[in-house]
């Protein structure tokens, strides 16, 4: 995780840090520190090992997320592209306020289906997968 000088505390800040775990067959993605184009490689690495695994349902849990920048909402529109060309399915899950707002500004709202917690969004796959038996 690299280091860098955050101009509005004048501090040292932390930069992303990127795990996946599993829950209810959802690959979930942790999110925490400040999103950017920096973010990517990461990113793409566990993107790539839920792919590996079989993920069909994805999870952005962005509970720990500081700051996202415009090129890290470039990030994400990358990754939407990937996700979509797989046939998979990807939600967001605790954006911050302003974060939610870029969302709607930017229309990312038609794309991607953004929910209040985690436990929204497994609830919501958990019913489309009973809906579709």
């Amino acid at each position: 995780m690299s280091r860098r000088w955050d101009e509005e505390t004048g501090k040292l800040r932390d930069g992303t840090q990127i795990t996946m775990r599993w829950s209810d067959g959802v690959a979930v993605f942790d999110i925490t520190g400040y999103f950017t184009e920096d973010s990517e490689s990461a990113l793409n690495v566990v993107y790539d090992e839920a792919c590996a695994l079989g993920a069909a349902r994805l999870l952005m849990n962005l509970d720990g997320s500081g700051l996202i920048t415009s090129a890290g909402y470039g990030v994400i529109i990358k990754l939407l592209r990937r996700v979509r060309e797989k046939g998979q399915d990807l939600r967001i899950a605790q954006p911050s306020e302003q974060t939610r707002r870029m969302f709607q500004i930017m229309g990312l709202t038609h794309a991607v289906p953004i929910y209040a917690n985690e436990q929204e969004v497994l609830e919501a796959f958990a019913q489309e997968a009973s809906d579709n038996k």
